[in-house]
């Protein structure tokens, strides 16, 4: 699905009356004077009321520390000339979990965004999956028998999901996969130690849809829940810190940001779950830093811990041809012993954001960083 039609089908849930709509251009580029122009020509033609809501929007999962700092000095200037507005008239719309950032000019800054004096800030992974489009969904946490093990799905193009996708096919796996791949990349980036054989089967493979075409993005599929017994998510970000460019300069990034859970995640925690995650390093590390459980000793975690991109995968890999052989006797088993584990996290997501209380407006105002941001930005 394409970002306007994201937004689009967000703000459906609101009045287009009672809406005022940052476009993502002004917010991605950090266009402090058109985001207030804008804001400013909707209040002055609108009565102001509890029902105003000012909506920003930002299509990158990165969202940066100076595009967070803007956003929140636009929504402190706007309050100051409107005195009628509170914070709960402010959204915000985008693709990450700012909090699990690691980046130090950003994390404090992110971690206002998610505060309770914010308590409506929109992020896309929350919104779109416990907000929105999921708010009544009720996961279905009775152990019964499933008809494939794992759940996966593989939208955009990402490099690490080609091999993925590509090495399911080569261990034989893919008859216990319900999987969806659509968008391929170059094979044998990630992994380049089977890279013949990833490439020959990639070339053979056939675009699976199970839910991208869907109206409604994101959108937890219970026929999906129930088909299967855990998931597999591969997420937006891979790459360890220190991955560096191939021999033949095929560009593989390096994470900028450490562990990047996004609405991926997200969505399969709402959805009662359990989870391997194929995304950068010590990224189940970084949940359980937040509250969040694992599934170990049911599933072998140890994959996270791996630094080197390749290795992360064939242990991901490995760790998947073992749960394939179990039976299902043995998964209803596995089900009973993490219905407590499910539950909580999908209550700690639910209410994560009640927790993020971390700095008042006053705080911000006299934070060095955020004020050195600013200053750069002419502001």
């Amino acid at each position: 699905m394409k970002p306007t039609q994201f937004f689009n089908s967000n703000l459906e849930n609101f009045s287009p009356e009672d809406t005022c709509l940052v476009e993502k251009q002004l917010v991605n580029q950090q266009n402090i004077e058109g985001i207030l122009l804008c804001v400013n020509e909707f209040l002055d033609r609108h009565t102001v009321t509890e029902q105003t809501k000012i909506v920003f929007c930002a299509v990158d999962e990165a969202v940066s520390a100076p595009t967070l700092c803007v956003v929140i000095a636009a929504v402190l200037h706007i309050k100051n000339k409107y005195h009628q507005l509170s914070s709960n008239n402010f959204y915000f719309l985008c693709s990450g979990w700012p909090c699990t950032y690691t980046v130090k000019e950003y994390k404090k800054l992110a971690k206002l965004m998610a505060a309770n004096n914010y308590p409506s800030l929109l992020l896309k992974g929350y919104v779109d999956t416990a907000n929105i489009n999921n708010k009544d969904y009720v996961p279905d946490l009775i152990p019964k028998k499933k008809e494939k093990t794992f759940l996966c799905y593989n939208g955009a193009g990402r490099v690490w999901r080609t091999d993925f996708v590509a090495g399911i096919v080569l261990l034989g796996l893919r008859d216990h996969c319900l999987l969806s791949y659509n968008d391929f990349e170059q094979a044998g980036v990630v992994c380049k130690s089977r890279k013949d054989e990833l490439i020959k089967i990639a070339k053979t493979l056939e675009p699976v849809y199970l839910d991208y075409h869907t109206d409604t993005y994101n959108k937890i599929n219970q026929s999906h829940i129930d088909a299967t017994y855990m998931s597999v998510v591969t997420e937006t970000q891979y790459c360890g810190l220190e991955t560096q460019l191939n021999s033949d300069h095929t560009v593989l990034a390096p994470s900028t940001t450490g562990p990047f859970p996004t609405e991926k995640t997200f969505r399969t925690i709402l959805s009662g779950h359990p989870f391997i995650l194929v995304s950068a390093p010590f990224s189940l590390a970084a949940l359980k830093e937040r509250g969040f459980k694992s599934f170990s000793p049911h599933i072998n975690e140890s994959y996270d811990a791996i630094e080197d991109d390749e290795q992360r995968m064939y242990a991901i890999w490995n760790e998947m041809t073992r749960l394939s052989t179990l039976s299902d006797e043995e998964w209803i088993s596995i089900q009973h012993s993490l219905t407590d584990t499910l539950i909580h996290n999908r209550q700690v997501l639910i209410e994560f954001y009640n927790k993020e209380h971390i700095y008042t407006e006053d705080e911000l105002l006299q934070d060095t960083e955020f004020n050195a941001i600013l200053k750069a930005k002419g502001y």
